[in-house]
This record gives C-alpha cells, sequence and structure tokens, in this order.
C-alpha cells in the first residue's frame, strides 16, 4: 500500500542535480576536463553495460543558493568552457540529462522549484534534456 493510499501527507525536496552523458565512444577527456579547475565531481566515468559509454557528474558545491537553476547554469558555463577535444566529446554524446534529484518523505510539504527560461534555452542549445528522479525515503 502506497502512502497515498494510507492518508499520509507527503513533502519533497531537492538533493542535486547529477550531469548524465551516455556515448558509443569513451568519456574519459571530458570527464577530466570538467572535473578539472572546476566543482565537478566525476560519479563515475566508464563502460555503461554494454551500451557504450557514462560519465555521471556532479557539482561538488550547489554555490550560493543550491537549487536546480544555478546549478544547471553552472554546468552550462563548464561545457561552454571546455577545450576542443572535450568539446568534441560532448558533442558526439547521445544523451546529455541533466537530472533533478529530490527526496520524497513523510510531512506534509510541497516544493517547487522553476528552471527559467532563459536556463532551459541554455541547457538546449548545448543538446541537453532535463530528467527528473524522486528517491522516496520512508520516515519510519
Amino acid at each position: 500500500m502506497s502512502d497515498l493510499d494510507t492518508g499520509k501527507e507527503m513533502s519533497a525536496g531537492f538533493i542535486n542535480v547529477d550531469l548524465d552523458v551516455e556515448s558509443k565512444h569513451p568519456l574519459d577527456y571530458f570527464a577530466v576536463q570538467m572535473e578539472m579547475g572546476s566543482e565537478v565531481v566525476v560519479l563515475y566515468c566508464g563502460a555503461n553495460g554494454g551500451r557504450g559509454y557514462l560519465a555521471r557528474l556532479e557539482c561538488a558545491d550547489g554555490g550560493d543558493t543550491c537549487e536546480p537553476d544555478s546549478i544547471i547554469n553552472r554546468f552550462c558555463g563548464f561545457i561552454e568552457e571546455l577545450d576542443e577535444r572535450a568539446r568534441a566529446e560532448w558533442d558526439a554524446a547521445s544523451m546529455k540529462s541533466f537530472d533533478l534529484g529530490f527526496e520524497v518523505v513523510g510531512g506534509n510539504r510541497s516544493y517547487q522549484c522553476p528552471v527559467r527560461a532563459d536556463t532551459m534555452s541554455r541547457l538546449v542549445a548545448l543538446g541537453g534534456a532535463l530528467a527528473i528522479s524522486i528517491y522516496h525515503h520512508g520516515d519510519g
């Protein structure tokens, strides 16, 4: 029985933005360039279960506001500043997903996190997509 079925109220909160990049070709150089000198952490870079290669990154620090819009803009800035080789790996990738992570727990509040139109335009200009992951954590 779900929390909705039992009448429990649920709340959500923002966790982070992961950048997931999939390609037919290795993404090692791209991942290293994203990590060097910036606030990006490479969570994983390597084979993707027979489906090519995956690089999963996140911003180590959400910045002053630590909200999806600002983190997406920070990722976009890092990508826009990549050297030619790293940018070629990014451009050749088949999937570039800015994945907004949320945690849902028992409670009674809602959460809204708008992503501005100019941020979406920037993301789309880089060939990116927006994804949402929701993680449920029971309260007992």
